[in-house]
């Protein structure tokens, strides 16, 4: 009988340290859930307010170019003309990023990447304005050695859907004038992609990660199917 008592009372001490530290285990991660940073109110509000500004910004951007100022009215037609003269056709993108920020946006703010996301977002939209840019400069200044000012660019931007934009355009503008077309479409083709891979959160070290793992998921399967063959 002590024997079974001792057991009993070994047991009921190992369960009570048990219990006790799976409180202060649960307790530490409410206490780190309740302390991140997107736990805060206005990073909770922000998701929704994107959602709201990116259907307004399309839909502005649409009928404004279908019906002008019918059902968008005054600062819809405004709106559209002050994006697609900074931005050109590019500008229908900002929909789409305000949406990958509101679905995305408390755990960017939880691991400390808002900031670059967005930065990053910003240069891939600006190089891809510039990549139209580079096809449809001949529409604007028929002479291929005209240097196009940012007035000229902007003032034919707001004016046609499929248009680069004052910002990538004077930025091609100027690579333009010193590598013409051909090292032009180079620079701005690999400067698209990286701030493309960038605004996804992939950089050149997890790429590679991702290249090595690939090849040896090929290398073992190469090596399953030569056993099987043996077999």
């Amino acid at each position: 009988d002590k024997k079974k008592n001792k057991d009993n009372d070994s047991k009921k001490a190992l369960q009570e340290t048990n219990d006790n530290k799976d409180k202060k285990t649960s307790k530490k991660r409410k206490q780190l859930t309740f302390d991140a940073p997107s736990e805060k109110m206005i990073h909770q509000i922000l998701p929704f307010a994107f959602v709201v500004f990116a259907i307004l910004f399309e839909v502005c951007f649409v009928l404004a170019s279908l019906t002008g100022t019918e059902y968008v009215g005054v600062a819809g037609v405004f709106l559209k003309d002050v994006f697609l003269g900074l931005l050109g056709s590019c500008a229908f993108l900002i929909p789409i990023m305000l949406l990958n920020l509101a679905g995305n946006w408390r755990k960017f703010v939880d691991t400390g990447v808002v900031i670059a996301k967005v930065i990053f977002s910003l240069l891939f939209l600006i190089s891809l304005s510039g990549m139209v840019h580079i096809f449809i400069r001949m529409q604007i200044a028929p002479a291929e050695d005209a240097f196009l000012l940012p007035r000229e660019i902007f003032e034919y931007s707001y004016a046609h859907l499929l248009s680069s934009g004052v910002v990538g355009g004077f930025l091609c503008e100027c690579i333009y004038a010193l590598f013409k077309s051909v090292g032009t479409i180079i620079i701005m083709s690999a400067l698209t992609i990286v701030f493309f891979i960038f605004s996804l959160g992939m950089t050149p070290r997890n790429m590679g990660n991702w290249i090595r793992y690939k090849r040896t998921v090929m290398r073992e399967k190469k090596k399953e199917h030569r056993e099987e063959q043996k077999r």
